[in-house]
């Protein structure tokens, strides 16, 4: 039995899949990620974190998770818009996102759009 609080048990988990996204992240852009950081953690809301980087040096893009669900936000005029307003493809929007096929899904939408701008 673990002697462990509920929060750490959070917490330890929480930074786990902020290193899963981050990774996922980095392995599918590689050097044309840059500025990629944290900017907002919140164990307390059942997980939640939002992570900002810079795609081929000219595109800001903000990842959310929240509670197992990660969804994309790009930066047009200096206001994040949901990358399911910018799309015609279908973003897969479920639990799965240590998925390696739903994570290279929505990640081609989100590099095609960017490409685009």
């Amino acid at each position: 039995m673990s002697n462990k609080s509920a929060e750490e048990w959070a917490t330890q988990n929480l930074k786990a899949d902020e290193r899963t996204v981050i990774g996922a992240i980095l392995n599918y852009w590689g050097e044309n990620v840059t500025n990629l950081k944290i900017v907002e953690e919140d164990v307390g809301r059942g997980g939640l974190f939002i992570i900002h980087f810079r795609l081929y040096d000219r595109v800001d893009v903000q990842a959310g998770y929240e509670r197992s669900l990660v969804g994309f936000d790009v930066k047009i005029n200096g206001k994040y818009t949901s990358l399911d307003k910018l799309i015609k493809g279908v973003i897969i929007d479920f639990d799965k996102f240590r998925s390696p096929e739903v994570m290279k899904h929505n990640f081609s939408l989100l590099d095609m759009v960017v490409r685009k701008m």
